[in-house]
C-alpha cells in the first residue's frame, strides 16, 4: 500500500489505464518521502500478472514477488556506488534496455539518486532519456534536482511528484 501519495498513485494508475505511460518520470522531493517505494510499487503495477486492474498490484503473482525481491529481468534497478552512478552502470544500462522484455509488457529501469550520476553517465544517459527503445519506462528519483543537468527536463513547480519528461 502507497502512503502519503495518493494523489501522485492516482496519477500513476491513471496514465497505465489510459494507455499512455509516458516513457521518462522524475520523482524528485526530500529524502525518505517514500519516492523509491512509490516507483517499486508502479514496477509492480504495470507487471503485475493479475488480470483484475483493481486488484493490482497483487504482491502474490511471480512478476510482484520477483521485483519484491529484485530479481525480475524486466526491472532494473540502479544505486550510486561510493556515491557515485558511473558511466559503466549506464552503459550496462542501455544494453539491458536494448534487449526485448522477456516476462512482461515493459522494461523499467528506476535509477535512486539520480543526482550521483558523474557527468560522464549523465552524458551516456541523455540519449536513452531522449530515445529510449520499445516498451521502456524511466524513472528518476533525486532530492537534488539541480544536480542533474539542465538537459533533463523540469516541470516547474511540481515538486514531489511524478511527471513525465515530454
Amino acid at each position: 500500500m502507497i502512503l502519503g501519495h495518493q494523489k501522485q498513485w492516482h496519477f500513476l494508475k491513471e496514465c497505465f489505464r489510459l494507455g499512455s505511460i509516458p516513457h521518462a518520470l522524475l520523482f524528485e522531493g526530500q529524502e525518505k518521502l517514500g519516492k523509491k517505494t512509490l516507483a517499486i510499487e508502479f514496477g509492480k503495477l504495470i507487471n503485475c500478472l493479475e488480470s483484475d486492474f483493481s486488484l493490482r498490484p497483487c504482491q502474490k503473482c511471480l512478476s510482484c514477488q520477483a521485483i519484491e525481491r529484485g530479481v525480475h529481468p524486466d526491472f532494473i534497478f540502479i544505486e550510486p556506488l561510493n556515491k557515485e552512478i558511473q558511466i559503466s552502470q549506464i552503459r550496462d544500462l542501455t544494453l539491458r534496455l536494448a534487449e526485448k522484455p522477456s516476462l512482461s509488457p515493459f522494461k523499467l529501469a528506476i535509477l535512486d539518486e539520480a543526482h550521483f550520476m558523474n557527468q560522464e553517465a549523465q552524458n551516456s544517459f541523455l540519449k536513452t532519456l531522449e530515445e529510449p527503445k520499445g516498451n521502456t519506462i524511466l524513472i528518476l528519483i533525486t532530492d537534488h534536482p539541480e544536480r542533474l543537468f539542465p538537459t533533463v527536463p523540469r516541470a516547474p513547480g511540481r515538486s514531489a511528484s511524478p511527471f513525465p519528461y515530454r
